[in-house]
């Protein structure tokens, strides 16, 4: 570390939440300190002697670990036990709003609801707000279970959650949201349990 860093240190804190890793760079005890989290464990440290560099580091620590974990899925798919623990994962990291999406929908026949349906019964705005929601649920699934759908496809990445009929999203009132039976199941039970650690404190 330069001796001008140490006289003039940078004091801005960099927080972000990146791939469902939480990411922190500061100046601490005379030091540029970099740190990850999952889940309020701590994953990793890096140190050096510039905040937006070390920022950049954790985020490429991040990636090669969701690259690692993703070659176990080489000819497999996830299964039910896979998404219950990606799932109770992240399941702290759902808005409210979010939650109620995918509760409605879980609680649909078929698991399958037109884009017009939800609006009514949620907060969303407009049909695009709801399919971006299902679109961030998503990616945070697949980045949870580290495990991306190779469709020829456009955002095939949705076909973790989404049954192929639903995908490309289409912000029209009659388009149809399907999930697949395996997250609209998992999901029900992860919350349901989620809920209850909640009330119980």
């Amino acid at each position: 570390m330069n001796r001008n860093a140490i006289t003039n240190p940078d004091t801005r804190i960099l927080k972000t939440e990146y791939r469902n890793y939480d990411l922190l760079a500061r100046f601490w005890n005379g030091e540029y300190r970099g740190r990850i989290w999952k889940n309020s464990r701590r994953v990793a440290d890096y140190n050096g002697d510039n905040l937006d560099l070390i920022l950049e580091s954790l985020i490429d620590i991040v990636d090669r670990q969701i690259d690692e974990k993703s070659l176990s899925w080489v000819g497999a798919l996830p299964g039910a036990a896979d998404y219950w623990d990606a799932w109770l994962s992240i399941m702290h990291k759902l808005t409210e709003s979010e939650k109620r999406l995918l509760a409605i929908t879980t609680n649909a026949d078929f698991y399958a609801s037109t884009l017009e349906a939800l609006q009514m019964q949620t907060k969303y705005i407009s049909f695009a707000s709801i399919t971006k929601a299902f679109e961030k649920i998503a990616m945070r699934l697949c980045d949870e279970l580290a495990f991306y759908p190779k469709e020829n496809i456009d955002s095939e990445y949705l076909l973790v959650l989404l049954e192929a009929e639903s995908v490309p999203l289409i912000n029209k009132a009659d388009h149809v949201i399907k999930l697949k039976q395996i997250a609209a199941n998992t999901f029900v039970d992860v919350l349901e349990q989620y809920n209850d650690m909640a009330s119980t404190g």
